[in-house]
């Protein structure tokens, strides 16, 4: 399990270190290994690091590699075999970890081809810096989490919800609250119980 948030901002002045910090500690449980920060252009990435895999310090993140930022919780199943197959690509790796491998995939095949091609449980914010293209993407089943809400011009996404709440404040939805107290199971993949706040929907991007 790790932990994994980011911003991007309409204001580059609404971003910053501490904010960005301070929504890594809130998650610190999730990944007590590593907690790492980086801000590029108008987006702002943290990572709580749980080591599985490679126990190095090739493994922490948020990962780059020239223009592109990945940030990822998860365990891919297949990539050994994926990871084979790059490096018949002429890409070179410096560690061990299936991190690397998803950004190295992600670069060379693209966003949806990736998703189609790998097996796992994840959730991950790929950053494309030419583009300036962000993407959510959370596995088939919905196993690891994913939350996101959009306010005042600024994105926010969180593995877990307490931690975007520390920087934008959280209001629950009545309607929502209704259901859950009736017990009438009103339920869909991308709500959540607050105002505002929705999860990526398993499988999507």
């Amino acid at each position: 399990m790790c932990g994994i948030a980011g911003m991007c901002v309409k204001d580059v002045d609404n971003l910053s270190e501490n904010r960005l910090r301070a929504i890594g500690e809130l998650q610190q449980h999730r990944g007590p290994d590593n907690m790492g920060i980086l801000l590029v252009d108008r987006c702002g990435f943290a990572h709580n690091r749980l080591s599985l895999i490679d126990l190095t310090s090739a493994g922490n993140q948020p990962m780059v590699l020239g223009e592109y930022v990945l940030v990822y919780n998860g365990e891919l199943y297949n990539f050994l075999p994926l990871r084979d197959e790059l490096e018949r690509k002429g890409r070179q790796f410096i560690g061990r970890s299936d991190t690397e491998v998803l950004l190295h995939a992600l670069i060379v095949y693209g966003v949806e081809t990736t998703l189609k091609c790998i097996q796992g449980m994840f959730a991950f914010s790929f950053y494309d810096g030419g583009s300036q293209m962000l993407y959510l993407c959370r596995d088939r089943y919905g196993i690891k989490p994913l939350h996101y809400t959009v306010r005042d011009g600024d994105l926010v996404w969180a593995s877990e919800i307490k931690a975007i709440g520390q920087v934008k404040p959280l209001q629950i939805d009545p309607i929502q609250a209704l259901y859950s107290v009736a017990g009438n199971a009103e339920f869909h993949h991308e709500t959540t119980l607050f105002l505002g706040v929705k999860s990526v929907a398993p499988g999507t991007f």
